[in-house]
């Protein structure tokens, strides 16, 4: 299935810009990957306990991350504007290959100590980008320490298996 043209524009766009791609990410012990509910984003859900989490403060989601980054050479504010509006135009399945480049690049940029929130209640098919790009990537990122390469595990093993109630995350203060 070929890609829409505005898809395709904004992969193209990634690959050109390498420094941009080597700024999509946290600092060091601060990424956190996350699977949400149907209707209810799990980076919502972590932005709100945010106002009262001093460690989950710290954190930083892929959309904050790029939220902060400019496009250059685009008409939008940000990296995270201009995602969205090439989201908002393309079918879905599209929009999940934009997701899972931005998510696997993040991922491969993630250090140290990783957190993860994984909502209760989620199907396999609402991890999608979690399940098929995150877990993976991680896995081969020679850059997150051990308590992370256990967590990536255990979440491999609940996807090998089918099971889908694996409401475990694991919010890591390292100060």
């Amino acid at each position: 299935m070929a890609l829409h043209p505005e898809t395709k524009s904004f992969l193209q766009y990634l690959q050109a810009k390498p420094t941009l791609r080597n700024q999509i990410g946290a600092a060091p012990d601060n990424a956190i990957f996350y699977a949400g509910k149907v209707n209810q984003a799990a980076w919502r859900e972590i932005n709100e306990m945010k106002l009262t989490d001093e460690v989950l403060m710290r954190k930083q989601t892929l959309h904050e991350v790029i939220g902060r980054l400019p496009a250059p050479g685009t008409q939008h504010i940000s990296l995270l504007a201009y995602a969205e509006h090439v989201a908002s135009r393309v079918p879905e399945s599209d929009r999940n290959i934009l997701w899972r480049a931005l998510s696997g690049i993040y991922a491969s940029n993630a250090i140290g100590a990783v957190s993860f929130y994984v909502g209760d209640g989620v199907s396999k098919a609402e991890k999608k980008v979690f399940a098929q790009t995150e877990v993976s990537v991680l896995e081969r990122n020679p850059k997150v320490d051990d308590t992370t390469r256990d967590m990536i595990a255990y979440y491999k093993r609940c996807l090998l298996t089918g099971r889908t109630d694996m409401n475990l995350g694991l919010i890591r203060d390292t100060v």
